[in-house]
């Protein structure tokens, strides 16, 4: 049963929240799981490479519904969309669908989907605010699970989100998991 928190509340896509399945998530998700109070605790986040369709959001989806099951009662995460998160970002805008901008960089547990190509075309104020961002989340020892369509090389590549990359690579605060297979296939059959 999907708990209704994941669309109403925590706004996570309702196709992702339906289809995400422990047992079919990759092994790093799983374990991710396994320690969700211990991680969540310590910090710790995931970064999610992967192409389209290959399970990222649904992996995302399945740690939210482990966070729903552990803590019942409680409210302490939130998914949004990278380019939502630049838009509040670029506009000014302090609220998006319910959350405020200081919710959304304090809360224990943060989502943050589809990091991509998207965030490089903001230009320098979007770079220099959505670094700051990371940076605080980072130093506060705030979990947070991103995902993008870029390969890890790719990421590296881009000059203009060096500490951003720097913190995506730090071992202590972020594991990295590539996903591989087509969910869009394997769970339309």
């Amino acid at each position: 049963m999907v708990d209704s928190r994941l669309e109403e509340y925590f706004l996570f896509p309702k196709r992702s929240a339906d289809v995400a399945v422990l047992e079919k998530s990759p092994k790093g998700v799983i374990d991710y799981c396994a320690d969700l109070e211990k991680n969540i605790k310590a910090g710790k986040g995931l970064t999610l490479f992967g192409k389209p369709g290959t399970g990222k959001t649904c992996s995302m989806a399945v740690i939210a519904k482990a966070y729903c099951k552990l803590y019942p009662r409680r409210i302490g995460l939130i998914y949004i969309r990278t380019t939502n998160l630049l838009d509040m970002f670029m506009t000014g805008e302090n609220e998006f669908q319910g959350w405020n901008l200081n919710d959304i960089k304090n809360t224990p547990l943060l989502f943050l989907d589809d990091f991509g190509m998207e965030y490089f075309d903001r230009g320098g104020y979007g770079i220099s605010k959505f670094d700051s961002f990371i940076d605080y989340r980072y130093m506060g020892q705030l979990s947070t699970i991103i995902s993008t369509n870029l390969q890890p090389k790719e990421l590296k590549e881009k000059t203009e989100l060096v500490r951003v990359v720097s913190r995506l690579r730090d071992k202590a605060w972020m594991k990295t998991i590539i996903t591989t297979t087509d969910q869009r296939i394997k769970n339309n059959e």
